[in-house]
């Protein structure tokens, strides 16, 4: 169990962040605070995508 985590860490991060990026498009409201929650969840998602896809890479060319 230990290994799988080590291995997939990232991938179950973003998993976990695009997931509560999602439920939060699901009840978003219209005000200051839901889109400044938006904007900065969006920035967080893609820069854990290309933490992940720097880790991926770094696996395969190892």
């Amino acid at each position: 169990m230990k290994s799988f985590l080590v291995h997939y860490w990232t991938w179950i991060l973003l998993f976990m962040v695009g997931l509560n990026l999602v439920l939060g498009l699901l009840i978003l409201e219209l005000n200051s605070e839901g889109i400044a929650a938006l904007v900065f969840g969006g920035i967080g998602f893609l820069a854990l995508l290309y933490l992940t896809l720097i880790d991926y890479k770094k696996r395969k060319d190892d």
